[in-house]
């Protein structure tokens, strides 16, 4: 084989390679929406006749968790609409917002917001949402992660719902 015909091959392997992962990035992003319209519809389940408003708003999100791939064609997909989640009790509010579709092995992240006095600040409670793939799950966790408070993560069900957005009651 000559080197015209081993770079031309070259090039044509790298170009598949490419498409493969372009085609991967674009099934894990619909699969990440997906998982966080579910997750806002298993919420307003959850809620329901409670009289908190559940409040699904629509996002742009700039995902940086795929811009540091090493290709352009999958750096454009970096940026894609997805919703997010508002829960509002008079002045008190969470907000369930969708922070990326990688990050260890979870394909998806939320941040979990809850303000039982109606501002973000030192008594707001602040946690992380994973999706898990092998267990078709959603954990929780509190933040921030130090080195005297280790990750402690559980899975996100209905009772741990409760705990959680306690403050909004």
């Amino acid at each position: 084989m000559s080197a015209k015909d081993e770079f031309f091959n070259k090039l044509q392997v790298n170009k598949n390679s490419t498409e493969s992962r372009v085609q991967r990035v674009m099934a894990d992003i619909k699969g990440f929406q997906l998982r966080m319209d579910e997750l806002i519809e298993q919420i307003s389940e959850w809620l329901n006749g409670s009289g908190i408003e559940v409040i699904p708003v629509p996002m742009v999100l700039n995902d940086e968790t795929i811009v540091t791939m090493p290709s352009s064609e999958i750096t454009a997909l970096s940026r894609y609409g997805i919703n997010k989640l508002k829960l509002s009790n008079a002045d008190k509010f969470a907000t369930f917002t969708p922070i990326g579709v990688y990050g260890g092995e979870a394909k998806g992240w939320v941040e979990l917001i809850v303000s039982p006095n109606g501002i973000f600040n030192h008594n707001s409670l602040k946690f992380r949402l994973k999706y898990d793939d092998s267990t078709s799950a959603w954990f929780i966790r509190k933040e921030p992660q130090t080195l005297k408070n280790p990750v402690e993560q559980e899975i996100f069900t209905e009772e741990v719902f409760f705990k959680v957005i306690s403050g909004l009651a």
